[in-house]
């Protein structure tokens, strides 16, 4: 009886450390895999790693969104993304995807929303692309340049974007569009960082 406990005990410890060693490692392989499972669009370098534990993140050299219509909703370099285990959750139930983090050394992307609130970017968490989809909420966005097209229908914004952040975080940004039907040209910088998607309680002065 005293060797099974024994056995038991040393098998627990050892798949512990296994399992510690592999997160801090990344899980190298697992996120591209994933990747392949959750999104046929969407596809992750081999590089990519996630870390699952202790902070949770992804890091990854490249990632590309492709719609299931057609073209490209996302590309980026150099990409970290944080979370919380408990957004996820409330993001399961109904509630907006929320991300700690986003930051890339480039971005490019394509937001689009119908009239009915539906977008091709798989951000419902059932999947289910005919649901109307809430906007994100990224407590820190930081970008050191991207560009965006907009075509948002709910908000009657049709635009497209440049911006950046430097290392100071210090970041700028062009728009050019239409707003609501009128004609949109916003150049906009700030010395803190980009806080158009955060949620109040992210606690980040709004821009």
């Amino acid at each position: 009886m005293k060797a099974a406990v024994l056995v038991a005990g040393a098998t627990v410890v050892v798949t512990a450390i296994a399992v510690a060693a592999l997160d801090l490692a990344g899980w190298p392989g697992l996120a591209p895999w994933l990747a392949r499972r959750a999104e046929p669009g969407l596809s992750l370098d081999d590089g990519a790693r996630v870390h699952l534990l202790w902070q949770p993140r992804l890091t990854a050299p490249q990632l590309r969104l492709d719609a299931a219509e057609g073209g490209t909703l996302a590309e980026a370099d150099d990409l970290l993304l944080r979370w919380r285990w408990g957004d996820v959750w409330d993001w399961r139930h109904g509630a907006p995807l929320r991300l700690r983090l986003v930051q890339a050394d480039t971005l490019s992307l394509d937001w689009q929303r119908d009239a009915a609130g539906r977008s091709p970017w798989p951000l419902q968490p059932g999947g289910d692309r005919r649901q109307p989809t809430p906007m994100p909420q990224i407590d820190h966005l930081v970008i050191h340049r991207g560009t965006a097209h907009i075509d948002d229908a709910p908000l009657q914004l049709r635009a497209d974007a440049r911006f950046a952040t430097q290392a100071d975080s210090h970041w700028k940004a062009e728009v050019r569009g239409r707003l609501r039907g009128q004609q949109l040209a916003l150049d906009a910088q700030a010395s803190a960082g980009l806080a158009l998607l955060s949620p109040p309680e992210a606690g980040v002065p709004p821009v």
